[in-house]
């Protein structure tokens, strides 16, 4: 919900989300943190952990708006209850894209508690192919007064699933972040973000779809090596697969 006093913002303690805090917080904005706890993430630690060694950080940077990150609000993903309408948008959905369980849920939480405009940091990825759903959302979006939101105009109705978002950093890259970031001096609030899925010794595992992420959009850096040859050696037996099949039939 981003007004003139405040802006909602479900935070992660990933990249994106926090790219989108330094941004408000830069700005001068009253920010409201969300943060969904579901049990069955293995990251829900190391998430937790980030976010609070960035709050530290975002206080030291800007003294003065640092004071205007409100305690964040953590919600119990079990406590959510999904109304039918939402469930059957999302049902509508998942049958023709691949779209994270997650979406039904913050949408049910969202509507249930009237919020309006709850950013929500979905980037465009223009090398992350899989993801077809965001590009095929892309189309129903618009841009008005600096706020990119559903169009009410929208011929699928199932959309509405996320009527009650707006998506601020939807036309940003991740490269285009880290160029702004160094611009104005938090990249490194930036580097102590998390985002693997399936941490292995406390580190990022190369596997999971982050990790994957991370790799394929020049930020390979972040990933160790031993994630890095996992991630090499997971797609060595994918194209051995292949190739393997295509031997078979013919």
């Amino acid at each position: 919900m981003t007004d003139n006093h405040q802006t909602s913002l479900l935070w992660t303690g990933g990249w994106d989300s926090t790219y989108r805090l330094c941004e408000l917080t830069r700005n001068g904005k009253t920010v409201q943190p969300f943060y969904i706890l579901d049990s069955t993430r293995k990251s829900i630690r190391h998430e937790l952990a980030a976010m609070d060694t960035i709050k530290v950080a975002l206080k030291q940077k800007y003294t003065e708006g640092s004071a205007k990150i409100l305690p964040t609000i953590y919600i119990n993903q079990s406590d959510i209850i999904i109304d039918q309408e939402t469930s059957t948008q999302y049902k509508n959905l998942s049958r023709k894209y691949h779209i994270g369980k997650q979406f039904e849920w913050l949408s049910a939480y969202v509507k249930a508690n009237g919020l309006s405009g709850m950013e929500i940091a979905i980037e465009k990825n223009n090398f992350r192919q899989r993801d077809h759903f965001f590009y095929y959302l892309g189309k129903h979006l618009i841009s008005t007064n600096n706020t990119i939101t559903l169009s009410y105009e929208s011929t699928d109705q199932d959309l509405l699933l996320f009527k009650g978002f707006s998506f601020p950093i939807y036309n940003t890259t991740k490269i285009a972040m880290l160029a702004e970031a160094k611009k104005y001096n938090y990249e490194t609030i930036l580097a102590l973000t998390w985002f693997c899925h399936n941490p292995i010794r406390n580190k990022p595992c190369g596997m999971c779809n982050p990790c994957k992420d991370a790799i394929e959009e020049g930020f390979a850096f972040r990933v160790p090596v031993s994630g890095l040859m996992r991630y090499k050696l997971r797609k060595y037996r994918k194209i051995l697969k292949s190739s393997t099949n295509e031997i078979m039939t013919e």
